[in-house]
């Protein structure tokens, strides 16, 4: 690999002398604007031109190999935003230029679809110096045109099998650094583990004895923090129902939804903002298409990890609605959005209660409970204004749980209170008529001279009773609007 580095310099000085050529002045140009372009398009890296020299292509992989460690570590700290920046040197890369000039390409960052067709766990061993990077996965892929490609991986999507075939190859999408052409052996990554001496005396092979150019069974090798799931049809194995591929046809990166699942029950934060925003722009655009099958908020309620992701459909009066605007330029054309309505609402129980218990295993009694959604759109034109108190019918898709924080839930010794979150646009306001009202009213009276006569025994009761944790939450304790303070796409 020395002779590598002076072979690179010594051509160098060769192109530079060629200036005093007219005939490839021109060309020296083009190439000092190549040279500036491949500098550029791996500087995301980290890594230098030089580097490019002390990996091989058309060998086995070193799982040791410092500079794929360095990637690893490089591409998980890498925002979706910068990766997505970067990739635009590599657009116009296809697959049979990086086979045939993979050292020119070497550290470039590619965005690349496919289908994955087996994921294999690779794991340091415990004596491993490394005590950061436990281990890693690879990734067996095809794409479109049927050029075979591997994928390493930092994590993998929780309900995909490991170490087997999938029933029917999944379609994916990856940002990430290219590494090398490697060797395939069996179709499997041939992954060959090399003691330290042995890497320095291979640096020390002359470089007409080592691969430079990739062999007729080499594959791209990149790495990525993860591979995008969207699947394109149910497969119950997996755990995509029709909500998943309507999400998924529509944008959504399926498999954000392991973190999402972690994060339930939890404030509203930047670890899944991308999944939630990219939910709020599918919403958007699949418009009344949401499946057929939907799940109730009873449902919801009884399976709330199950229900993420699921099309959903709520009864309920709106307490109140207010306007969020979307802060990031990106979010704000990812998502088609410049802001959504954040909207209160309280779901017809039928006179059934609602329990939660706190951690001291005591039972919170609700006889309402909100729910909040993000709406992309008002129905029929009305303002927030005009929402509140309307008794609406919504159809849309189950988020997770998220908390906040309320005086209720201080009493009873619970961190925050709880709210399931729906992401929905279309909504149904259901009109009252005169004679509806008119009823309402009349009985609205009755139940406030009824609840005058009943108001001194209720406090007599209550001092006898003690404390009633069946009482429903008072409308001042119910959030303003959702706390969006930390809840953006990374730039």
């Amino acid at each position: 690999m020395n002779r590598h580095k002076q072979f690179y310099c010594g051509l160098k000085v060769i192109l530079v002398l060629s200036l005093f050529g007219s005939n490839s002045f021109q060309s020296s140009i083009a190439w000092s604007k190549q040279t500036d372009i491949a500098d550029k398009a791996m500087e995301l890296s980290g890594l230098s031109a030089s580097e490019t020299f002390e990996v091989d292509d058309g060998l086995p992989i070193m799982p040791e190999d410092p500079i794929l460690k360095r990637l690893l570590y490089r591409i998980g700290k890498t925002s979706a935003g910068n990766l997505n920046q970067w990739a635009r040197y590599a657009a116009d890369v296809d697959w049979k230029s990086l086979a045939e000039q993979p050292r020119g390409f070497r550290f470039w960052v590619f965005h690349r679809t496919g289908k994955v067709k087996t994921v294999v766990p690779f794991r340091y061993s415990e004596d491993s110096d490394d005590d950061l990077l436990k281990g890693f996965y690879v990734a067996y892929c095809e794409s479109g045109s049927g050029d075979p490609f591997v994928v390493i991986t930092r994590s993998t999507c929780v309900s995909w099998p490991l170490d087997e075939v999938f029933e029917s190859p999944q379609s994916i999408a990856f940002s990430g650094f290219f590494y090398a052409q490697i060797e395939l052996e069996d179709e499997r990554l041939k992954l060959e583990l090399r003691s330290k001496s042995e890497v320095e005396q291979a640096d020390n092979v002359d470089s007409d004895d080592a691969t430079t150019e990739a062999d007729g069974n080499a594959v791209p090798v990149f790495i990525a923090n993860r591979l995008a799931w969207y699947p394109d049809s149910v497969q119950t194995s997996l755990g995509v129902d029709e909500s998943r591929v309507a999400l998924a046809k529509a944008g959504v990166d399926i498999g954000q939804f392991d973190y999402v699942r972690k994060e339930n029950s939890k404030p509203l934060g930047s670890r899944d903002s991308d999944c939630f925003f990219q939910m709020l722009g599918a919403v958007k655009s699949l418009g009344a298409g949401v499946p057929e099958h939907k799940t109730s908020f009873v449902g919801l309620m009884n399976e709330p990890i199950e229900s993420i992701g699921k099309a959903v459909s709520i009864e309920g009066r709106v307490r109140q609605c207010v306007p969020v605007k979307i802060q990031s330029d990106d979010t704000k054309q990812a998502t088609g959005l410049d802001g959504y309505f954040q909207v209160t609402l309280f779901p017809d129980l039928d006179g059934q209660k609602i329990v939660v218990s706190n951690p001291n295993g005591e039972d919170q009694v609700f006889r309402r409970f909100p729910v909040t959604v993000c709406l992309t759109e008002l129905p029929d034109g009305l303002t927030p204004a005009e929402m509140e108190g309307k008794q609406i019918a919504l159809q849309g898709f189950f988020y997770r749980f998220w908390s906040y924080v309320s005086e209720r839930a201080n009493q009873d010794g619970v961190a925050g209170q709880v709210s399931p979150l729906v992401i929905a646009s279309q909504t149904k306001v259901f009109a009252s008529s005169q004679g509806q009202l008119n009823l309402f009213l009349g009985g609205l009276l009755f139940a406030m001279i009824v609840g005058m006569c009943l108001l001194g025994w209720y406090y007599s009761y209550q001092r006898h009773r003690g404390s009633d944790r069946t009482d429903a939450i008072p409308q001042d304790e119910l959030p303003e609007k959702l706390d969006t303070s930390n809840f953006d796409l990374a730039d």
